[in-house]
Parts: C-alpha cells; sequence; structure tokens
C-alpha cells in the first residue's frame, strides 16, 4: 500500500511527496499570489482615480440628471440664484478652512450663520429695514465669533 494521506496546514490537500512536487506547488502558489496581487493593483489604481475625480464625475450626473428633468435647469435666472446661494457657502467653506488649517477646528460657522438667519428673517417679517437688519447681523456674528473665539482660547 502507498503512505498514508498527509495534509499540508494551508491548502488541506496531500502534502508533495517529492521535492520537484513541492517546488511546483510553491510555484503555483506564486503564481497565485502575484495574480492576486495585480488585481488589488488594478483595484487600487482605480480607487485613487475614483478619489481624484469622483466628485467631478458626481457633479457632472447629477447636471445631466437635473438637465433631463427640468426644463428650468439650465436657464439663466436659475444658475444666477444657485450661484447666490453657493456663493454664501463658498465664503463659510473658505473660513472654515483656514481655521482647520491653523489648527483651530471651528464648526460652529454654519450653527452661526444658521441662527443669524433665522434672526433677520424674523426681523424682516416684522417689518424692520433691510440694511439695519444687516448691520444688527454683522454685530451679532461678531459677538458669536468673539465669545467662541475667547472659549476657544481661554479654556
Amino acid at each position: 500500500m502507498g503512505s498514508p494521506l498527509r495534509h499540508d496546514v494551508q491548502g488541506g490537500g496531500a502534502a508533495p511527496d517529492s521535492r520537484e512536487e513541492e517546488l511546483a506547488l510553491e510555484a503555483e502558489e506564486t503564481k497565485r499570489a502575484a495574480e492576486r496581487e495585480r488585481r488589488l493593483g488594478r483595484r487600487r489604481r482605480f480607487v485613487e482615480q475614483l478619489q481624484g475625480e469622483g466628485l467631478v464625475l458626481v457633479l457632472a450626473v447629477v447636471f445631466v440628471l437635473m438637465w433631463i428633468s427640468s426644463p428650468f435647469f439650465l436657464t439663466q435666472q436659475n444658475l444666477l440664484t444657485a450661484a447666490s446661494v453657493i456663493s454664501v457657502l463658498g465664503v463659510m467653506a473658505v473660513a472654515e478652512t483656514l481655521l482647520v488649517i491653523s489648527g483651530e477646528i471651528d464648526i460652529s460657522i454654519g450653527s452661526v450663520m444658521a441662527s443669524t438667519s433665522v434672526l433677520m428673517g424674523l426681523l424682516v417679517g416684522q417689518g424692520v429695514n433691510v440694511w439695519l437688519i444687516a448691520v444688527i447681523w454683522l454685530f451679532v456674528t461678531a459677538a458669536v465669533g468673539v465669545i467662541i473665539g475667547d472659549m476657544t482660547v481661554y479654556y
């Protein structure tokens, strides 16, 4: 009778009986590892490219979908309205970016803007002059900024 089957630890198959079989198994395993690494490398490159250009791709898809779904999307009035709304968020994003770069992570900018916008809306609803509201808005946001800045620095 032949020798009883031995099982290697990794594959669960019969252990090689000779050095040639062992070398053949190692070569096959090396080939499989190289193929696996090649596929992983391809995935990594795809993910890196997607991370670099993914946001532009999402923007393009949203733009096309909105263009198809609404005849008013590409009108001049709609684009101007969108630009005016986005400009406020852009100013906030630049301010937040500067804070994060300087190491002072302050996420209160959004809540301050939301609360002062509510205050402005309430005052406009009461019939107060818009220019007066703008001045009040500047003072309120400056005061909140000083308070938050003091808390960040001294506490």
